[in-house]
């Protein structure tokens, strides 16, 4: 039954999309956001499925490096 009770953490999260992802659309990361107070959604503009490696690797490296999403750089515009 709680399989869609969305799971909440105040932890830095940062949410990759593509625009284009048919599978796991921009629409997703958004609910899943509503619950995680120190996320960071970033949607790669002509992306699909598997974006990290795009526009948002600046961002990603910098979460993975020093753990935290303040100080991230501005990507994806």
């Amino acid at each position: 039954a709680d399989f869609r009770t969305p799971i909440t953490a105040r932890v830095p999260v940062l949410l990759l999309s593509g625009r284009f992802d048919p599978v796991t659309p921009p629409e997703f990361a958004e609910r899943v956001a509503r619950a995680l107070p120190l996320s960071r959604h970033i949607v790669t503009p002509e992306g699909a499925h598997g974006v990290a490696g795009d526009c948002p690797r600046p961002a990603v490296l910098h979460v993975l490096v020093r753990g935290t999403l303040e100080g991230m750089p501005d990507v994806c515009r």
